[in-house]
């Protein structure tokens, strides 16, 4: 039976997660075959034969048998073009944060892989790429999904990529863009220090290492970014209005130095409160992306109050919840929610992707007319 061979790039949270909760329960005659595992320094081979008669799991045998590279993005492109010799198809899944990273679809499309992402960075790129790896997915006819990349795997782009080949009407669209942020405020009280829900955040692996990461909002604007070019609008990063948690005193000191001084952090939120929203009880961070009358994207990423009977405050802790308009901003048309943070979350969203990008790898290999 053809397979189809699976390249991981990413051994973080989200790829430890998949590893000991999806791939290493496939039975032996599985039709994806996971065969690398890739990290920021280091590469591992997978040999099917000895994940099958080990008693280990994936994520020690990465950490015992994987050696250094100092330019895995180069061992992925080599391992493509060996693998695709042999297997229906070769995925290669992004599930790291890294710019640099996104930077090696173009190579990986024209190798011969098709790209799952969890990583938002080639989704908000500058134009310039974010064309460059269309214009390939269409010369070489591979795929590229990232669900995971919003919503945690809610079909959000698909809802967004529907109405765009449609021509359906879109005025835009409002919701919960940060999972980690959405947590956070759920819980937080006005008067609170906000750091105390932040620290549970990190504790739980809801945020970036550098939880500055989620505060900053850029997470936020991106994943605008994002959204934007899926209804065919164009927007640059720099255009969107995006409100920063962080002091400017604590944004680019050390990590350490963050903790250390995270008393200015909350005194600096707190102040922002009391001058801004003094009588909010509850307070959640939106992203907003809209066409102007004008025809012309707006997009902006802040905290805005909402009442006890608002639907953010009946949200779970872990729900996404996003409004879809097309006439006007005043009633949406469609409305998406459900789990929105989390491994599991993003890490069935990232396999839900895989799924849809074999399934049609499979149907093109076993296809007669591909077989003349």
């Amino acid at each position: 039976m053809a397979s189809v061979a699976l390249i991981w790039v990413g051994v973080g949270h989200i790829g430890q997660y998949w590893l000991d909760h999806i791939a290493q329960h496939w039975p032996r005659n599985h039709p994806l075959e996971l065969r690398a595992l890739v990290s920021s320094q280091r590469y591992f081979e997978v040999n099917a034969e000895l994940t099958w008669r080990s008693a280990q799991p994936l994520t020690a045998l990465f950490a015992r048998r994987a050696h250094q590279c100092s330019h895995p993005e180069q061992q992925v492109t080599a391992c493509i073009t060996a693998l695709k010799q042999d297997y229906a198809g070769v995925i290669v899944i992004d599930a790291t944060a890294s710019k640099a990273v996104s930077r090696c679809y173009v190579d990986w499309l024209q190798a011969g892989a098709d790209i799952v992402s969890a990583n938002k960075y080639a989704g908000s790129s500058a134009s310039d790429y974010y064309q460059e790896i269309h214009q390939t997915l269409k010369n070489t006819g591979r795929y590229w999904r990232a669900s995971a990349t919003i919503g945690a795997g809610l079909p959000v782009q698909d809802v967004l990529r529907d109405k765009y080949q449609q021509q359906a009407p879109v005025s835009g669209i409002t919701g919960t863009f940060s999972g980690s942020l959405a947590w956070i405020f759920h819980h937080y009280r006005a008067g609170e220090p906000l750091s105390k829900w932040l620290l549970k955040a990190v504790d739980l692996g809801l945020t970036e290492p550098d939880p500055r990461a989620d505060l900053s909002g850029m997470d936020v604007a991106r994943k605008l970014l994002i959204v934007a070019r899926e209804l065919g609008w164009q927007l640059e990063l720099p255009q969107i209005a995006i409100q920063n948690l962080v002091p400017p005193a604590l944004r680019e000191v050390s990590l350490d130095e963050f903790w250390r001084r995270i008393d200015e952090f909350d005194h600096y939120f707190e102040r922002w409160r009391q001058q801004t929203y003094p009588s909010a009880t509850r307070l959640v961070y939106l992203g907003r992306v809209r066409q102007t009358a004008a025809g012309e994207p707006q997009a902006v990423a802040q905290i805005e109050p909402q009442s006890a009977e608002s639907v953010y405050a009946e949200l779970a802790d872990t729900e996404a919840y996003f409004e879809l308009f097309e006439q006007d901003m005043t009633a949406p048309s469609v409305i998406i929610r459900g789990p929105g943070t989390g491994a599991d979350a993003t890490t069935q969203g990232i396999q839900r992707d895989i799924d849809m990008i074999a399934a049609k790898i499979m149907t093109h290999a076993t296809d007669p007319e591909n077989q003349q």
